[in-house]
């Protein structure tokens, strides 16, 4: 994990657990990243990368224990930056039933990463 990273979860890790708000924000810097990503590439190149690539890559290795809904879930709002409503008319779900898979996703999200899979049983 990239050293800013790492101080500023070491520094979570030791005050409190990760919570739903501090997932929902990193989240937004994924959707971010991968909604700019041709560009952060091209920086990388000439003045490193991003820190927030590290912090892609950590939710990317958790995201791929989740079940297929989550996952398709993920891909669509923070990779693709799809909106609930967008997401939920492309795959024919409800957009309540969106939300409540997100607010599972971010659940997931914060057992696994507090714990590895033995705390994210889904």
């Amino acid at each position: 994990m990239c050293r800013q990273l790492r101080k500023r979860y070491e520094t979570v890790e030791m005050v409190s657990k990760m919570t739903l708000e501090q997932i929902r924000k990193d989240l937004n810097f994924v959707r971010y990243y991968y909604s700019r990503k041709k560009v952060f590439d091209e920086a990388s190149i000439e003045i490193g990368a991003c820190s927030v690539t590290c912090l892609v890559k950590k939710y990317n290795a958790a995201i791929v224990y989740a079940k297929p809904q989550l996952y398709d879930l993920y891909n669509g709002l923070y990779l693709k930056s799809m909106t609930q409503e967008a997401f939920a008319a492309e795959v024919g779900y409800a957009t309540d039933y969106v939300r409540q898979l997100n607010k599972k996703l971010l659940i997931f999200l914060q057992k696994f990463l507090q714990g590895g899979m033995k705390n994210a049983d889904q």
